[in-house]
């Protein structure tokens, strides 16, 4: 889709994310998340040699969080592309990306390990198994295993070198050009919180001291807990299957109230991003819950992609009620989880938003047949 010159493109990740921005005055590219790697194999590799054959390269690349529906497509084109000097797909300018390093405060310098140690990192680390839910089976990839933060490294990639102390934090405002980023998550307690947790893991398993150094098997051990140890639960809702003659279900769920907002720690540890570019504003929240900040976003927006994919969890009816906005972006093709997207949501926003409001699917999923726009695809 196209929204003032400024091009928003879904492309499709299955379960997950993977959103292509570009700018054309500001001559700014930026992509959010990488889905799958296999959405790297069948979309994105072919869509960033499109560009780069254009001359165009990626200014910013965002890794929202610790998800395998986000992460592996970006694990998956580091791997292919190499040296940053001498990429083999595309030039990438910096990548955000919140790993180890901005969880722990600090690491001591690297040391020689005991191989139960060794043992120990090792069996957290995540497999080459990805989980695409197209096709509801286990596909492998082709990361080798590597995690995210040492891709970058090896490939001497900028990160995280425009926002303060190399931490993608809330609070924060970077400007490249006409284009400006308010970071509204994850907040510094967030991410603490998340590397206790990963800390807490370690001694339960080990009950001797682990001395946490610069070694990137502690990255790989980080990465690999985190995407292999939180599991998603959704809530439940009634099945009901879309009729053409039958919309009553729209009723029913946009009298639904809030539940309780998502808890999971990498989900609330998103990075959530507010754009503002000329005289349009757009929200890019992850999967993180708009709940840790809504009372901080703008009355008016243009674009909001639905956070955890449309999930009831992560954003409240009130704030759909209660907020202008243009057009919604729901990124899923609503067969990994019940709740991918939440019917209350859907409902909310058909029902409640009056006639200025758009949703754009990247997918067009069987009950919303006939119910908002599908994202043109290349």
């Amino acid at each position: 889709m196209e929204i003032n010159g400024v091009t928003i493109q879904m492309l499709p990740a299955a379960s997950g994310d993977c959103i292509y921005l570009e700018f054309p005055d500001s001559d700014f590219r930026m992509l959010i998340d990488g889905g799958y790697a296999k959405t790297y194999q069948k979309y994105l590799k072919k869509f960033l040699l499109k560009l780069a054959a254009e001359g165009k390269r990626l200014n910013l690349i965002v890794v929202t969080h610790i998800d395998d529906d986000h992460i592996s497509g970006i694990r998956a084109l580091l791997k292919e592309n190499g040296d940053s000097r001498n990429p083999k797909i595309i030039e990438i300018d910096e990548i955000w990306f919140n790993s180890l390093n901005q969880c722990i405060t600090s690491r001591n310098a690297e040391q020689g390990m005991s191989f139960a140690v060794k043992i120990i990192l090792k069996s957290m680390c995540s497999t080459d198994i990805d989980f695409e839910c197209e096709y509801k089976k286990q596909n492998i990839s082709y990361t080798n295993g590597k995690n995210l933060a040492e891709l970058i490294q090896a490939g001497g990639y900028r990160w995280n070198t425009s926002v303060v102390n190399n931490l993608v934090s809330k609070g924060q405002i970077v400007q490249f050009g006409d284009l400006k980023i308010t970071i509204l998550n994850p907040g510094i307690e967030t991410l603490t919180k998340m590397g206790k947790k990963w800390l807490y893991h370690l001694k339960q398993i080990n009950s001797n001291n682990i001395e946490i150094t610069r070694d990137p098997l502690f990255d790989a051990a980080f990465e690999g807990f985190l995407l292999n140890n939180e599991k998603n639960i959704e809530f439940k809702q009634e099945n009901i299957s879309y009729s053409s003659e039958d919309l009553d279900w729209l009723d029913k769920y946009a009298e639904y109230k809030d539940i309780e907002m998502d808890s999971k720690i990498t989900n609330c540890s998103s990075i959530a991003l507010l754009i503002d570019y000329k005289d349009i504003k757009m929200l890019f929240p992850g999967d993180s819950p708009i709940q840790l900040f809504e009372n901080e976003l703008p009355k008016i927006l243009d674009v909001i992609k639905l956070p955890h994919h449309g999930s009831a969890k992560n954003i409240s009816l009130e704030f759909i009620k209660n907020t202008k906005v243009k057009y919604y972006l729901l990124s899923t093709d609503g067969k990994r989880y019940i709740d991918h997207p939440g019917k209350a949501v859907i409902a909310n926003i058909i029902k409640n938003t009056g006639n200025n409001t758009e949703l754009i699917k990247n997918y067009e999923i069987k009950f919303l047949k006939g119910l908002g726009k599908l994202d043109a695809e290349d």
